[in-house]
């Protein structure tokens, strides 16, 4: 009886143990699960803030693009072609700060350009930090003179181009040396504005 009842305690003691991590088990799952959950919660919040400093950050640039527009003396015609290589980062923010707009009588016309074929009509080219160096170069060197290009790229300014936003918030530089190579005159009220 004594052998039996040992038995029973042992098989008692081996549940409780079994329970025991059991009850670890499920915790740790739940912990991992909760866990899942608010990672994911985090994420998604910070991709919408992501998206929403993007937002302001091109709204931003685009009204700076208008300005650095205003402050450019365009030879004598009838359109200033805005051009942005695709991607357009801009969305919508930049036509609508544009659109029925005019430069000293000029219509400013925006375009949204693909490949080297349409940079022809370009007065002023943008390009995004989405293309790689060696895709600004072949852009840089395929605009004519006369065409004022603006970049976002910690190296735009080294591989020839002209105005390049250094942040988020739209300030800039300017090349002065591509600028007067291209034969491109900008006010000196934008010079002022440079970083």
């Amino acid at each position: 009886m004594q052998k039996s009842q040992a038995i029973n305690n042992t098989s008692a003691a081996k549940r409780q143990d079994l329970n025991f991590v059991a009850n670890i088990f499920a915790q740790k799952i739940r912990v991992l699960v909760l866990s899942g959950c608010f990672i994911g919660v985090i994420s998604a919040l910070s991709g919408q803030n992501l998206y929403a400093m993007t937002s302001e950050e091109y709204q931003t640039k685009a009204q700076k693009l208008y300005r650095i527009a205003q402050f450019t003396h365009w030879p004598p015609k009838k359109v200033v072609n805005l051009c942005v290589y695709e991607p357009n980062p801009f969305e919508n923010t930049l036509l609508s700060i544009v659109q029925n707009k005019y430069i000293d009588g000029k219509k400013l016309r925006l375009h949204n350009i693909a490949g080297l074929q349409k940079i022809s009509v370009c007065d002023l080219l943008f390009i995004n930090k989405d293309i790689n160096p060696n895709q600004i170069k072949n852009l840089l060197s395929a605009v004519g003179l006369g065409v004022l290009t603006v970049g976002e790229t910690s190296a735009f300014l080294q591989l020839g181009g002209m105005i390049n936003f250094i942040n988020a918030k739209g300030q800039f530089a300017i090349n002065h040396a591509a600028v007067k190579q291209a034969g491109v005159k900008l006010s000196s009220q934008l010079s002022k504005l440079a970083k």
